[in-house]
């Protein structure tokens, strides 16, 4: 790194610690689950059920949280996100609800 880029990081890292977190905690947590959702997407096809469990066990509380903290929108907001990245077990959720409840 030159040293221009070495003062451009500097000056990132003090406006950063002087102004407090530039984004919510609750947003940032939010960010590495729909990261750690997308890279999970790339494990082999075995690996996936496991992990859209590990991943809504996690995002339940993280959606309680982002609500909490930053308001009902973006809690409406990251619900849609988890809802697009986890649309197969929210779907077959939905299909044995309507089973389940319509049907018996």
């Amino acid at each position: 790194m030159g040293e221009s880029g070495r003062k451009l990081l500097l000056v990132v890292c003090q406006r950063v610690l002087a102004f407090g977190s530039v984004m919510p905690l609750s947003l940032t947590l939010a960010s590495l689950w729909g990261l750690t959702a997308c890279l999970l997407g790339l494990a082999p096809a075995r690996v996936h059920w496991p992990a859209a469990v590990c991943l809504i066990a996690t995002g339940i509380p993280i959606l309680g949280y982002v609500t909490w903290q930053v308001g009902p929108v973006w809690g409406f907001v990251m619900l849609a996100a988890g809802i697009s990245v986890l649309r197969w077990p929210v779907f077959y959720a939905g299909r044995w609800l309507r089973r389940r409840f319509l049907q018996g």
